[in-house]
């Protein structure tokens, strides 16, 4: 009996050193993340809009939040070492297991989303960790009483034993999926399901095809064997290629294809647009998915509004492959983050896998999954919200570029240089059409960004992104269309973009086809030239 009361209270003490030294580093940290965050914002240069910003009232909040989960956790380390205090109970009556499990749970949700540069969402979430966790120390400041009720309530401790399992679901079902990817992949299990480029198949499309195809593309369905096809063009790019704001009938692929077909029927133009995807993701999309597909000829499809002023981190980005599937994961430079954060996670990838596919089940037996319930794609917003998304990218026509836009700029060219180099090895000839963006067509629309932005028009050149693509694309022997000289006489007559939103009208993706007509004619081989 004395054995056992001493074995008690050796594992009181333990867990209450432990405790203590929990919430004495979880102080030191809190303190240290906030005064990096107060240094970060102090010293800020509003240098460039990069895309995706981080918010700094945002950032002072975090650090007022971190401050005081600081201070309380300090306090309740403080009160904890005093013999016989609540606070000493509230450690000393815990269990190793308990302590250890939220211990190592709050340590990872922290540094997963810290230190900086972070994300804008990146903050959001850090801010609510930061917020349970000061209410925690507060309670265990002022009601340490309060904290022991998951010991008498039959609900809550069901609840801790949920959670725990759901812990361990998920740390067996990753190395589960882990050693099994290679099984996974070798067998297909995914293949004509599931996209390279996490797309969602048989997704609703307003056009003549209804839906999306099994690999997710706003295409037909394509197979790799060419069998009696005697042109294929490979259309890569991003939500422009894709069509948002428009059919599929009225996007220029199918409209390019349909030129083709009328003078060479066995004759096809894929579209591998990606929304929201840019060259780098582009590229791997071709390397490892495009070329099985033998194109003649590979489209570039370059919109310069977004194109190059990539979005904050992206150049840390790195595909990662799940069961023979490549998916784009953002970076933000913190080792945890890019190591083991959630979408890292096998079965995060898996799981989602299962969602989409059952929505497309789901969606078609409720009778939504049809022409009725797909849109086209876009968002409209106000004039002052849609100038607000110009100014995010209007740096790169800036006479004196800051450093960041030196660096965008030398990213875009070794891409493309990639690119080049890809095609060249494969005997695949290139096409690099530049799409403009919406401010350097629409004379009214930067009227109206330079007044609200309240700048010196001197300071810019709208012209300098295709300036500089064309001079690149000549030292290294890339045909090129220009379609900005055309969109500027057509816009005199008709609208080519929405009015608050950066994508094409029909009458811009006709615009883009007939200017991609002659050279793509040039760009086939001889023996295929029509």
């Amino acid at each position: 009996m004395c054995f056992t009361m001493n074995e008690a209270r050796h594992e009181s003490r333990v867990t209450l050193r432990l405790g203590i030294a929990l919430v004495v580093l979880g102080c030191l940290f809190c303190a240290a993340t906030a005064i990096d965050l107060l240094q970060f914002v102090l010293y800020a240069r509003p240098a460039t809009n990069l895309a995706d910003p981080p918010r700094v009232q945002k950032l002072i909040w975090l650090a007022v939040v971190l401050i005081s989960t600081s201070v309380s956790f300090g306090m309740v380390g403080f009160r904890a070492s005093k013999v016989g205090s609540p606070h000493e109970r509230l450690f000393s009556g815990s269990s190793l297991s308990t302590q250890l499990l939220w211990g190592l749970l709050a340590a990872y949700a922290l540094l997963v989303y810290y230190p900086l540069p972070p994300h804008a969402h990146h903050t959001e979430k850090a801010l609510l960790i930061s917020a349970v966790l000061l209410l925690w120390g507060l309670l265990a400041m002022t009601r340490p009483a309060v904290l022991h009720l998951p010991k008498t309530i039959p609900l809550l401790i069901s609840l801790k034993i949920v959670l725990i399992n759901v812990l361990v679901f998920i740390i067996a079902g990753e190395v589960i999926l882990r050693l099994a990817d290679p099984v996974i992949a070798s067998q297909g299990f995914f293949g004509g399901k599931q996209t390279p480029a996490h797309l969602k198949p048989h997704s609703p499309v307003l056009g003549s095809i209804g839906r999306s195809n099994s690999q997710g593309f706003r295409d037909r369905e394509r197979t790799v064997d060419r069998g009696r096809t005697t042109i294929r063009v490979l259309a890569i790019g991003d939500s422009q290629t894709y069509g948002a704001g428009v059919t599929y009938d009225e996007a220029f692929p199918t409209l390019l294809e349909s030129r083709l077909q009328q003078v060479e029927r066995e004759s096809e133009v894929l579209n591998f647009g990606v929304p929201g995807w840019e060259p780098p993701e582009e590229l791997h999309l071709l390397k490892v998915y495009g070329l099985r597909f033998k194109p003649d000829v590979v489209l570039v499809n370059f919109f310069v509004g977004n194109d190059i002023l990539r979005r904050r981190g992206a150049y840390w980005e790195q595909p990662i492959v799940v069961a023979g599937q490549s998916y784009y994961v953002h970076a933000t430079g913190n080792a945890v983050h890019d190591t083991v954060s959630p979408d890292r996670w096998f079965l995060y990838h898996h799981l989602n896998y299962l969602f989409q596919v059952g929505t497309v089940h789901w969606n078609s037996w409720r009778r939504q999954a049809s022409a009725g319930g797909a849109d086209l794609g876009i968002t409209l917003r106000s004039r002052s919200g849609y100038l607000q998304e110009v100014d995010e990218r209007t740096d790169i026509y800036l006479l004196n570029e800051p450093k960041e836009i030196s660096l965008a700029w030398d990213k875009t060219t070794q891409t493309l240089g990639e690119f080049k180099q890809v095609l060249d090895a494969r005997g695949i000839r290139m096409l690099l059409v530049l799409l403009p963006d919406h401010i350097q067509v629409d004379q009214q629309l930067r009227q109206d960004f330079f007044a609200a932005r309240g700048e010196n028009p001197g300071r810019f050149d709208i012209d300098k992104p295709q300036r500089l693509l064309k001079l690149w694309a000549e030292r290294n022997g890339v045909p090129t269309v220009d379609m900005l000289p055309a969109f500027r006489e057509a816009a005199r007559h008709e609208p080519l973009y929405y009015n608050t939103d950066l994508h094409m009208t029909a009458a811009g993706h006709r615009l883009v086809a007939d200017g991609v007509w002659p050279a793509l004619l040039s760009a086939l081989p001889r023996q295929q030239a029509l």
